[in-house]
């Protein structure tokens, strides 16, 4: 299994629990999954994976079942998947805004950490569809916007294979990547 594969099996079966503290409490016992006993995990173990300041579950595989795993990286600030090989894969990236900003806040740091052909264009836009994979939350996708969203939007249509416009965090034809503001953290996202 490569990473690619990897982040939609492990990250996105993740739920983040909003646990900060300076120091946590690693005795305690990952959030529960309806998808932690499904059959496609067998060989893996569900765990809780704990950063500085905020903790995740996930799963962790052997390696006849891809050999994925997370890690924290508070310089990140983040969580990252390492494969068997040693390779390794941003997943989870936290961003800093003062609590009461709108999201766009982040706009200019998430920019400089994605650079792509049209990163200059995009925006962070309100996604329905991610947000109802998540009732409660609101989620964003970086996109271009104006000339460039039409230009990704043909190319979509026509199924061009195009390099990412927003860069790696942006929009792609494969995988999806959205912001949230972190429950019970308005200053994170």
């Amino acid at each position: 299994m490569n990473l690619s594969n990897a982040t939609a099996a492990v990250c996105a079966l993740a739920l983040l629990s909003g646990q900060s503290s300076a120091a946590p409490d690693l005795t305690d016992a990952p959030v529960a999954s309806l998808l932690q006993n499904a059959g496609e995990f067998t060989g893996c173990k569900w765990e809780r994976v704990t950063g500085a300041r905020f903790s995740i579950s996930s799963f962790a595989c052997d390696t006849e079942h891809g050999g994925v795993r997370l890690i924290a990286d508070n310089a990140a600030p983040g969580f990252w998947l390492v494969g068997s090989d040693g390779s390794k894969r941003l997943a989870i990236r936290f961003f800093a805004k003062a609590a009461k900003a709108p999201i766009s806040a982040i706009l200019p740091n998430v920019r400089a950490a994605s650079v792509g052909p049209q990163t200059h264009t995009c925006i962070l836009t309100y996604s329905p569809s991610d947000s109802a994979a998540q009732p409660g939350t609101k989620r964003y996708v970086l996109q271009p916007h104006g000339v460039a969203l039409k230009a990704w939007e043909k190319a979509q249509d026509r199924g061009d294979a195009v390099d990412e416009p927003c860069g790696r965090l942006g929009v792609a034809m494969v995988g999806d990547r959205y912001f949230e503001v972190m429950p019970g953290h308005p200053g994170i996202v």
